[in-house]
């Protein structure tokens, strides 16, 4: 996107099920896209109720990753 305000550092999380699976911090907005895609890719599948989602950092998140993938 040209002209595209710079973006404080944000949190991409993929819930399932109301548990957090994994999430990872991002320096832009193009950053937290290929992340939110890359997240999905590492799926076999997507059930009703999944949720991801990209939020500004408070500073208080650190990555995480669960089931093995």
């Amino acid at each position: 996107m040209p002209n595209s305000p710079k973006l404080a550092r944000l949190v991409v999380t993929f819930h399932r099920g109301g548990r957090e699976i994994e999430s990872e911090r991002a320096s832009s907005g193009e950053r937290a896209l290929k992340i939110g895609l890359l997240m999905l890719a590492r799926l076999d599948d997507l059930q009703a109720g999944d949720q991801l989602s990209v939020h500004q950092d408070d500073g208080g998140l650190t990555t995480t990753r669960e089931g093995g993938r």
